[in-house]
């Protein structure tokens, strides 16, 4: 009697699954932005924060910038994984010495936190114009680098220094810099278990 072979499971997130989610969650969240957006309008209108139109439009302002970070974070994340799963596997087929394989992995994941400080950035561009969000104080507004500059700012922990949020724009501020300290830490492990595996100096 044959005996059924197990059935390969895929362990990659970044398929169409993950890439269908980030969709959902991108239109749901460019409908909550424009209803903030709608409600900002008004209440400047009447200008009147302080009533229950205000405190209902700062609301709808505040879990809209939660939800811009919680895109990011889903989408920082798939990339981080998948990014160090395809070097592991990549990695290992590289006919270098082992150590070479330490050095290049680290240029690897320099490269990969910049890519999840660009996404943050976008996030910044994309709510820094709208009013119902608050501004970026002091931020000169020269171009997009000035958003990744302060991106990279708020993912490494750094501290706020010349350009300051004010708004709801500090929720995601608080949330880059919660992801960047988990995907440092993250980068760090995986980091170290490559050199105790790869890192043989007696041996190359």
């Amino acid at each position: 009697m044959l005996k059924r072979r197990p059935r390969r499971i895929d362990t990659s997130l970044f398929g169409v699954p993950g890439l269908l989610l980030l969709s959902v969650l991108g239109l749901c969240l460019n409908a909550i932005v424009l209803a903030a957006q709608s409600a900002g309008a008004d209440v400047l209108a009447v200008q009147d924060i302080n009533s229950g139109t205000g405190r209902q439009f700062e609301t709808v302002a505040h879990l809209s910038a939660m939800g811009v970070a919680a895109v990011i974070i889903v989408a920082s994340v798939l990339v981080h994984y998948e990014a160090l799963r395809l070097l592991s596997v990549i990695a290992k087929r590289i006919p270098i010495k082992p150590r070479a394989r330490v050095m290049i992995g680290i240029f690897y994941i320099v490269v990969l936190h910049f890519i999840e400080i660009w996404f943050f950035a976008f996030g910044f561009l994309y709510l820094d114009g709208i009013q119902a969000f608050g501004k970026l104080a002091g931020m000169a507004h020269d171009g997009i680098m000035e958003y990744v500059y302060f991106s990279a700012v708020c993912y490494s922990t750094l501290g706020f220094g010349d350009i300051v949020p004010e708004g709801p724009l500090r929720l995601l501020c608080a949330a880059e810099a919660l992801l960047g300290l988990i995907m440092i830490t993250w980068s760090a492990s995986y980091t170290y278990l490559q050199m105790q595996r790869h890192w043989h100096p007696d041996r190359d």
